[in-house]
């Protein structure tokens, strides 16, 4: 909805051994080697992750500049500043332009089984705490 040309489900496809490349990779979970995503990136491409588990980031971090040495083929890690446009995000939401994605509610008394669900990396949007 925000104009990307082709969304992988990460899920139901592993792109990185598709064949095909792509000039940018915007990853929210950096959930595999910063080779396989370079192995699908075209030359001057860049792969920006913007979190995951501590040790795949810093691998990124490491082999990254390996691999933009070698290749001409970019990983960078993407330091978000909180709150930062903010009341643009809001005029998005606002007018239905960003839709936020809800992997599920939990009440109160349910946050234990939130964090495990986070824990597991596998939800899939937010996840609301609701106070009763």
């Amino acid at each position: 909805a925000m104009g990307a040309d082709h969304v992988i489900d990460y899920l139901g496809e592993d792109f990185t051994r598709a064949g095909e490349c792509h000039d940018l990779i915007l990853d929210v979970k950096t959930n595999r080697s910063p080779f396989a995503y370079a192995r699908t990136l075209k030359v001057g491409g860049i792969y920006a992750t913007v979190g995951g588990s501590l040790p795949r980031l810093l691998q990124a971090l490491v082999l990254g500049r390996l691999i933009s040495r070698r290749s001409n083929k970019h990983v960078r890690i993407v330091a978000l500043k909180p709150n930062k446009d903010l009341a643009y995000m809001n005029e998005l939401f606002e007018a239905g332009k960003l839709v936020p994605v809800i992997d599920g509610t939990y009440e109160l008394a349910e946050v234990p089984k939130a964090f495990r669900r986070f824990g597991t990396g596998e939800h899939k949007g937010k996840i609301i705490v609701t106070m009763g």
